[in-house]
């Protein structure tokens, strides 16, 4: 332990109770020295290997008692366990025995026996002034490895009550009806979209380098505060081949300009919501309304900057699955407005059907004349799974075509 990096910090321990809410440190001068709570899943924090060891952390669990003369507890959560050490000692934290809580402090790893420095005490208090000391693992062989020397707590009520009451809820349903969540907990399923890599929001609505996206049908929203990473399974959001996994989130609402971010309380891989089936009916009951035909809900590369010549991929996705097979001879590419010198058709054009994320993939097998405008046509024909044909979402000014998208070459 290099004695050079302890520092004396001095601080008063402030305590306080109110429903709902306990409050073990101020955190007042923590924050800016140790730097800013990270949010981390106790089943990845204890399973880590020390790799949180000295960091921020901001994660939940049950609260259990692990030595009562020594004011040290358990946080356990899914089988999983760190040692909560409280900063300051006028918290009586046995009154949140059996509660969930979450909690941000600093992640220390315990020593199997430390030192003690002449004139100032065991290792630890010197190296963290205004810490707890650490318990050493030869003395506390039942202990867990991974300690978090916690600031502040929050009580969230009875252990997996808020996962086991959260209603499930569509994206549809926050944005058709704004703000109506807001605040609640509830439990939202949607494909991982990454960072907003295809535009299915504004930029600027972006608040942070880590909020990601996911999204269902037409309707998408930002997830905030936990990396999109769980136990055994990790997704990048730079990387367009890790989006299409779908993903559960237990989170808490808020809308903003129309736009939803969901404060993520704990994430799992999930999978693709069942579509919704109503409730037989009386035979008297006016007849079920018409399966909805697929329409274009988004295209890649978006159609408000210019694309280089030499790209080699274009995307369209579409509201349901579709019929691969029904894409053969229907998707057609070529330069808009009348033909040019030098105009060549696309003979090398390949066309393939994303399954996974609904979407048309088309390569159009030559360089891109510059300044020109291509158009991508969908021609009569192509169907979704259930056989219904493809509807045009706006008029394509295009007879004999369904749709027609279009971009703009670079110049």
């Amino acid at each position: 332990m290099r004695l050079a990096a302890l520092a004396g910090v001095t601080l008063a321990a402030a305590a306080s109770h109110a429903a709902g809410q306990v409050q073990v440190h101020s955190g007042a001068g923590l924050e800016g020295k140790y730097g800013e709570a990270e949010a981390v899943e106790l089943e990845d924090l204890a399973l880590s290997g020390g790799r949180y060891d000295r960091s921020v952390v901001r994660t939940r669990g049950v609260l259990d008692l692990a030595n009562e003369a020594r004011n040290h507890y358990r946080l356990r959560f899914r089988g999983h366990e760190v040692l909560i050490l409280p900063v300051g000692g006028s918290v009586d934290m046995r009154m949140m025995m059996g509660r969930q809580l979450s909690v941000t402090g600093l992640v220390r790893e315990l020593p199997y026996k430390q030192d003690t420095i002449p004139g100032c005490g065991p290792e630890s208090l010197c190296l963290d002034p205004g810490l707890p000391v650490l318990p050493d693992l030869a003395d506390h062989p039942g202990y867990p490895r991974l300690s978090i020397s916690v600031w502040s707590a929050s009580d969230l009520g009875e252990p997996a009550a808020q996962e086991r009451e959260a209603p499930a809820v569509t994206l549809e349903s926050l944005l058709s009806k704004p703000g109506a969540r807001d605040g609640q907990t509830v439990r939202v399923t949607g494909a991982f979209r990454g960072h907003n890599l295809f535009g299915d929001l504004p930029k600027a609505s972006r608040r942070r380098s880590g909020d990601w996206v996911i999204k269902h049908e037409a309707f998408a929203a930002w997830v905030v505060g936990m990396d999109p990473k769980g136990s055994g399974w990790s997704l990048d959001g730079d990387l367009r081949e890790d989006t299409g996994k779908w993903i559960e989130v237990l989170a808490r609402p808020a809308t903003r300009d129309g736009v939803v971010y969901l404060q993520a309380l704990r994430l799992v891989l999930g999978r693709e919501p069942a579509p919704v089936v109503a409730a037989a009916k009386p035979k008297a009951a006016a007849p079920a309304r018409p399966a909805a035909r697929p329409v274009v809900v988004f295209a890649f590369p978006v159609d408000t900057d210019p694309v280089p010549p030499d790209t080699t991929r274009f995307m369209v996705q579409f509201s349901k699955d579709m019929d691969a097979a029904s894409f053969e001879g229907r998707v057609q590419l070529r330069y808009g407005g009348r033909p040019r010198p030098g105009d060549k058709p696309f003979d090398a054009v390949r066309v393939d059907y994303d399954s996974g994320r609904r979407a048309l993939l088309v390569d159009p097998g030559a360089v891109l004349r510059a300044g020109r405008q291509l158009e991508l046509w969908l021609l009569p024909g192509i169907v979704d799974v259930q056989g219904l044909e493809l509807a045009a979402s706006a008029p394509s000014g295009v007879d004999g075509a369904v749709a027609v998208l279009r971009w703009t070459i670079a110049g």
